[in-house]
């Protein structure tokens, strides 16, 4: 559990758009920041985001054994606007504020008890997911936010899981909450010191593609907020949105724009917006939506998309390849119809954001 320099970015990024850190913040489990004090404040300047004083005889120190004299969690979260900063974990070794085991209802004590709950590699490592995602849920007050950053791929035997955007999409969008950023972020490849470079690419939303694939390991940053005017606990236990809204196109009911019935109130591009309506009419009228993926996606006035699909399709039928091959190209340079890349960065914590990402990150 460990907090980097690429994180505090993604931090910063949506603290811009939108205050996601406020008030009572957990973390699960005490978080390692590799970072310095310095730097961190570098960073909240480069966003521009204004930088909260620490109060007399704040403790800075890492409870992490072995990291005591690097920044902790709590440090972080409180330059950036947070009241009070709080960790919880199952066992003692790093003293923590709060023991909870994420695998077992949480005490009702805790629920509605913080205003945001930041979790930076722990979900992972956990047997129970469907529990310890409720737990955060009732964990959440209404109108807190949730921040979950979790291995995608790549990270084989590290936990028990690696995790898909749609996932947190599917279940956090059924739950009540309104889905207000989500990340790809890639970890510094292994090419010679000099040249080592990451990536961070905005995850747009759950597409009807066929499945990412990339050569080297991402991880999935996630961050949504709990709407205020719905009471939940978590236990709603929801279908993966790619079949259900399949399933629920070919019998002609409007349940299949979830959870994107909620994005076209909330927000999206116009061109989104478009779609949702032209695909909502269709199914008021009954008119069945093709499954010829041409034809969906002209519908759907995603024509610069189309030329993207048919192209797989021609080398598919001439040589035989699979379509994977261009999706895997396009992902791997940061391009794709639902993910673009916004930043890189280097070895040394230098980051570059792509210029259209500083204005509609």
């Amino acid at each position: 559990m460990g907090i980097l320099v690429p994180h505090i970015h993604l931090f910063c990024l949506e603290q811009k758009r939108n205050p996601v850190i406020k008030g009572d913040v957990l973390t699960l489990g005490q978080q390692v920041v590799f970072s310095t004090f310095p730097n961190i404040k570098s960073i909240l300047r480069f966003h521009d985001l204004p930088i909260a004083d620490l109060p007399p005889g704040f403790d800075t120190e890492s409870k992490v054994p072995g990291w005591a004299r690097t920044p902790n969690a709590q440090s972080v979260f409180t330059l950036l606007g947070a009241d009070r900063v709080y960790a919880t974990d199952i066992a003692t070794r790093e003293n923590p504020d709060f023991l909870i085991d994420l695998n077992e209802p949480v005490d009702p004590s805790y629920h509605e008890k913080f205003d945001t709950i930041v979790d930076v590699g722990t979900l992972e490592h956990v047997f129970d997911i469907p529990t310890a995602l409720a737990n955060i849920v009732k964990m959440c007050r209404n109108g807190g936010s949730v921040i979950l950053i979790n291995p995608a791929s790549g990270a084989i035997d590290h936990g028990f899981y690696q995790f898909s955007p749609t996932l947190y999409f599917d279940y956090f969008g059924s739950n009540g909450f309104s889905v207000v950023g989500c990340y790809l972020h890639e970890p510094l490849r292994w090419y010679p010191l000099g040249e080592r470079k990451g990536r961070i690419l905005k995850y747009e939303y759950v597409d009807d593609e066929i499945p990412i694939t990339s050569r080297t390991g991402f991880e999935v940053a996630f961050f949504a907020t709990k709407n205020a005017s719905r009471d939940t606990d978590g236990r709603i236990k929801p279908l993966q949105s790619l079949y259900r809204n399949l399933w629920n196109a070919e019998q002609g009911t409007d349940e299949a724009f979830f959870p994107s019935d909620e994005k076209v109130e909330t927000g999206g591009s116009p061109r989104e917006r478009l779609t949702g309506i032209v695909k909502k009419i269709a199914l008021i009228a009954r008119i069945p939506i093709p499954r010829t993926e041409w034809v969906r996606l002209i519908l759907s006035l995603q024509f610069r998309s189309a030329v993207a699909k048919l192209v797989p399709i021609l080398v598919d039928r001439t040589k035989r390849w699979h379509p994977l091959w261009l999706n895997t190209y396009l992902f791997n340079r940061g391009r794709g119809k639902n993910i673009r890349c916004i930043a890189t960065y280097n070895a040394s914590g230098r980051i570059r954001l792509r210029r259209s990402s500083r204005r509609s990150v």
